[in-house]
């Protein structure tokens, strides 16, 4: 499974089209401004080609990516 890293230029066209998760877009929102300004990230979000999002908790090219459900977002979004 290919797992795209969302960036600036790809979220919002994920979140247009999924109507589960639509309701994260301001959280991956903040979180790629952060990054612009708190490099490295250690924490990553992703989506793959079926409409999920996926987290790894890693340097980049390390650790495996985590499927995410709504409570793991729901939890994530008051400290991202």
């Amino acid at each position: 499974m290919k797992i795209k890293v969302f960036d600036k230029h790809n979220y919002k066209a994920f979140f247009e089209a999924s109507e589960e998760f639509g309701g994260y877009v301001y959280m991956i929102e903040r979180w790629i401004k952060s990054k612009e300004v708190t490099l490295p990230c250690y924490t990553i979000f992703g989506h793959d080609e079926e409409g999920n999002m996926h987290v790894k908790y890693e340097l980049p090219n390390q650790g495996c990516w985590t499927p995410l459900s709504k409570v793991h977002l729901d939890a994530m979004n008051d400290y991202i």
